[in-house]
């Protein structure tokens, strides 16, 4: 109830009490142990000896959920603290949990667990959260619900379905209001904030994460007043100042320090934090941010940690006149998108490595990738991304029949593709054979960086049509892309 309706150091402080009736009982003491670990997610150093010590205490129990629970809350605690990932440990604890979820414990572990995954397998978590939800759903565990739906909302975030992870938001922060869970209404408003963060709603996302911090600063719950510190410099940065921008997430890095999480991969802000420093002119100190990254990356190497402590360098080494170093960095972040399946993060990436290839002057190469993040920025709604790509193409100076251009015979295969007809339908009306319908649609889906008939129609109607007016004005001329039109895009979605 403490957990629920408080903050997390009340919950801590009673279970203190707890270990001091519990002693001479090895199993209870192990239990209470294995709770502090849970919740204590103030202090990861609190939190992995009290894994530990549970681990100890109930490694002969006959209880395996309990078992399970303690060998998972180890790996992931020492992970944590900076040890390198137990995959091992990690698997076996996911094997000996039970198919459901039948105790607070287990739910906790599960939660727990799909964090881990969110790290190391979005996909994966994707899936097994979606496979939890439905079971809290037929058991009517409502008090499991909100969390499963928060995570979820996260990781459909970061996997690029916007849409998604706004339904799973809203019905989380529905099923907080139900359930009174006073802790979780600032995990909602991250989640909310979060997602109008990535959609381009930066008035929403401010908002929703400058509320959520007075919750979380209230609760004195320093890991939720992170993620909002996180949004909060995202937005600021998204925006254009970079001073805003590095108040924010500097309080977010002294945080992190004081709860001595030395691998703090719940949180995403620590490239937005290099680009800041930048873009304030103090690459010392992005220097060592960079340095930061990188040996937390051979440490614990995982796909997101690799693409942006390489961009980070890359960046880096272009504001210290390092293009060598810069071409070869960009070139490491890219082969880590191969693992990355974060649509968003890539076009980041692409307009830093548009900077690069500008730089060692192939411009055409430049624009490629430009073009590419800019129809991804679009399909977002993130339109202040949207714009800075489209005024770097417009400073390349280069014509319009660029390679991220339409032919004449793309333009309309890509109308009537948009319109919902089929391969062969295509092919009926263009009098042309289905090879030569799908070898079209292959370069279109290049030309306009996305991979499915759906991306399409939504990268083609950002600028709020399907004709070759608007195809034209989006994948040539590149308008600087104004509030109002990504409105008119998340309408016409």
């Amino acid at each position: 109830m403490a957990s629920h309706g408080g903050g997390p150091e009340d919950a801590v402080a009673l279970l203190r009490t707890a270990l001091r009736e519990a002693a001479g009982d090895r199993g209870l003491t192990g239990m209470v142990h294995l709770r502090i670990a849970w919740l204590a997610d103030f202090d990861t150093g609190l939190q992995l000896a009290a894994a530990e010590a549970a681990q100890r205490l109930l490694s002969g129990e006959a209880d395996t959920e309990a078992r399970a629970c303690a060998l998972l809350a180890a790996a992931c605690f020492g992970f944590a603290a900076g040890r390198a990932p137990d995959h091992a440990a990690v698997e076996r604890a996911r094997h000996l949990l039970p198919a459901r979820d039948f105790s607070w414990d287990g739910a906790s572990a599960r939660a727990v667990l799909g964090l881990w995954q969110a790290v190391f397998d979005p996909a994966g978590a994707r899936a097994d959260l979606l496979a939890a939800h439905r079971r809290a759903q037929e058991a009517g565990d409502e008090s499991a619900t909100p969390r499963l739906l928060l995570q979820l909302a996260e990781v459909e975030c970061r996997l690029g379905d916007t849409d998604l992870a706004a339904r799973h938001a809203s019905e989380a922060a529905q099923t907080v209001r139900q359930t009174g869970q006073e802790r979780y209404r600032s995990h909602a408003l991250h989640a909310t904030a979060l997602v109008a963060a990535h959609r381009g709603d930066l008035r929403r996302a401010a908002a929703d994460a400058a509320e959520g911090l007075a919750l979380a600063d209230a609760l004195e719950d320093p890991a939720a007043s992170v993620l909002h510190l996180s949004v909060l410099g995202f937005v600021e940065l998204s925006r254009g100042r970079p001073g805003d921008a590095d108040r924010y997430l500097t309080r977010a890095h002294d945080l992190v320090e004081a709860m001595g999480m030395k691998e703090p991969a719940r949180y995403s802000f620590f490239a937005d934090q290099v680009e800041v420093c930048l873009q304030l002119g103090e690459p010392d100190r992005a220097e060592a941010l960079v340095v930061r990254l990188e040996q937390r990356a051979a440490r614990s190497p995982y796909a997101y940690l690799e693409c942006t402590a390489a961009r980070s360098r890359a960046l880096l080494a272009l504001a210290l006149a390092d293009p060598d170093g810069a071409q070869a960095a960009i070139g490491a972040a890219l082969r880590a998108h191969a693992g990355l399946p974060m649509p968003f993060e890539l076009a980041r990436t692409q307009l830093v490595q548009a900077q690069v290839l500008r730089r060692v002057k192939r411009k055409r190469a430049a624009h490629t990738a430009l073009g590419q993040a800019h129809a991804t920025f679009v399909r977002f709604g993130a339109a202040t991304w949207a714009d800075r790509a489209a005024a770097e193409l417009r400073s390349l100076g280069m014509r319009r029949n660029s390679p991220t251009e339409l032919t004449a015979a793309e333009e309309r295969v890509a109308d009537l593709v948009t319109e919902g007809r089929t391969n062969d339908e295509v092919a009926a009306a263009l009098f042309l054979s289905r090879r030569t319908v799908e070898a079209h649609l292959g370069r279109i889906y290049r030309k306009v960086g996305v991979r499915s008939r759906t991306e399409l129609a939504r990268a083609l109607r950002g600028t709020g049509g399907t004709g070759r007016a608007q195809r034209r004005a989006t994948l040539g001329g590149y308008p600087d892309s104004s509030a109002a039109k990504a409105r008119e895009a998340d309408a016409c979605d």
